[in-house]
């Protein structure tokens, strides 16, 4: 649009520097000729404003369909991301959430992680919780072996007694699986950029949409606080660029409100993807002779 306003411009500069040189040279011969002259400025002045209209018009319309087809693209390659969580079979995770509330009651602190190893696909895990607070911190051990799962609380091995129906590990509870099917959905709102063979895709701003997005796989709640006025979030998302398997996933949730102040940050690690097995800890094979 400035190279055509730029030519437009110089076009009408030549027209009005040629008309002055004529009258420095000669007077005008009759009224008619005024008239004439008077009329092609206004014709010129007419053809410039729907130029420009005609323009405006173009560039709002290339603007319009490079957003849609960059939104189209940002879809097409969540919906790729989404599909492709039904070709991770196990891998190693780090994941968990700090949260940290100052209110006029006090100020309290609290957080879990989960380290450990699962396999989606023949329903096995390894995996270790740690839970703290001001009460303590707390410490659980869990495998999911052969249709059972064994939990410790790091001293002895019992069996809950439960089966565990087929494909019940990877669609229940924070998995890869179900995070994955959350992340489509925040793809929406998401940013992406392609950096050092991977995708990144980022948000920032009101927590509305976002906090929805992820409140069930993480089990979300909060109240006092607006999620349009009083709370913001902040997302950020890595991803193979080979296989579209998610690396790492980063929410940070802040809310500022009368009720107080309450902070939320939750981290995400996957890694060794199809590529390491389930070890059953020594003391469990031992009594279950393995």
């Amino acid at each position: 649009m400035q190279k055509n306003l730029i030519t437009i411009f110089m076009s009408l500069f030549l027209i009005i520097f040629l008309v002055a040189c004529q009258s420095d040279n000669k007077e005008v011969n009759d009224k008619n000729n005024e008239n004439n002259n008077e009329q092609n400025e206004v014709d010129e002045n007419k053809n410039e404003n729907e130029n420009n209209e005609n323009n405006d018009v173009n560039n709002d319309h290339n603007n319009n369909n490079e957003e849609t087809n960059t939104n189209d693209d940002t879809a097409s390659l969540f919906q790729q991301i989404f599909e492709s969580r039904d070709n991770v079979e196990i891998y190693d995770m780090d994941m968990g959430m700090d949260i940290l509330i100052n209110s006029p009651g006090g100020r309290d602190k609290s957080s879990v992680a989960v380290i450990g190893r699962i396999d989606e696909k023949n329903d096995e895990g390894n995996i270790e919780l740690i839970e703290k607070n001001s009460n303590g911190e707390t410490f659980q051990h869990a495998v999911f072996y052969d249709g059972a799962q064994y939990v410790s609380d790091g001293n002895t091995w019992q069996d809950n007694g439960t089966p565990l129906p087929a494909g019940s590990l990877k669609s229940s509870g924070t998995t890869y699986y179900n995070i994955i099917e959350a992340v489509r959905d925040f793809g929406e709102h998401a940013e992406v950029e392609e950096k050092d063979n991977k995708y990144i895709a980022t948000y920032s701003g009101p927590a509305k949409d976002i906090f929805y997005i992820f409140q069930d796989v993480y089990n979300l709640s909060l109240t006092g606080a607006d999620l349009e006025t009083e709370t913001t979030v902040e997302v950020e998302a890595t991803f193979q660029k080979d296989t579209l398997f998610m690396e790492e996933l980063l929410i940070n949730i802040s809310a500022d409100a009368d009720a107080g102040k309450i902070k939320f940050d939750i981290w995400n690690e996957f890694k060794d993807f199809n590529d390491t097995k389930i070890d059953i800890p020594k003391d469990l094979k031992k009594q279950l002779d393995l």
